[in-house]
């Protein structure tokens, strides 16, 4: 059976399509570190008020210690363990669990999915780690990270 020059052109062009749009997406965790809050992230600033240089994330982190802020602003380069002091849950769909000590140690705190501000007391410079979770339906968890 042939197959008619017009389908193998059609045929070509999806593939090279789907190529392309698979070729240029990137995976979650290489998103984040690239100094740009987005969709899906958790983001600590410098700052209060979501001000100064951020450091994002796309996924866990059990050790604060190795990472800096990496965007523009006040606190460009120092490190973000015990110096963030605003964040941002970016992530429409999962709570961040945010600890005061590594490897998801110490006191916990919840921020809801899009919830943003300074971070409360005990937490004001005083991150060391996080993970993103599941939160009970339709009940916020307690306690509160931000405020």
């Amino acid at each position: 059976m042939r197959i008619p020059k017009s389908m193998k052109v059609a045929a070509a062009t999806a593939i090279a399509s789907a190529t392309a749009v698979i070729g240029l997406s990137v995976p979650a965790d290489a998103a984040g570190a690239d100094g740009v809050c987005q969709s899906g992230e958790w983001c600590l600033y410098y700052g209060s008020y979501l001000n100064g240089s951020l450091r994002d994330y796309s996924g866990a982190d059990a050790n604060y210690n190795n990472d800096s802020f990496v965007s523009g602003g006040l606190g460009r380069f120092q490190t973000v363990a015990n110096n963030a002091r605003s964040a941002l849950n970016a992530n429409g769909f999962s709570y961040v669990q945010a600890f005061t000590g590594p490897s998801f140690t110490g006191t916990r705190g919840y921020a809801a999915p899009g919830a943003f501000g300074t971070l409360a007391s005990p937490y004001f410079a005083n991150l060391e780690s996080h993970y993103f979770s599941r939160g009970p339906a339709g009940v916020a968890p307690t306690p509160g990270l931000l405020r």
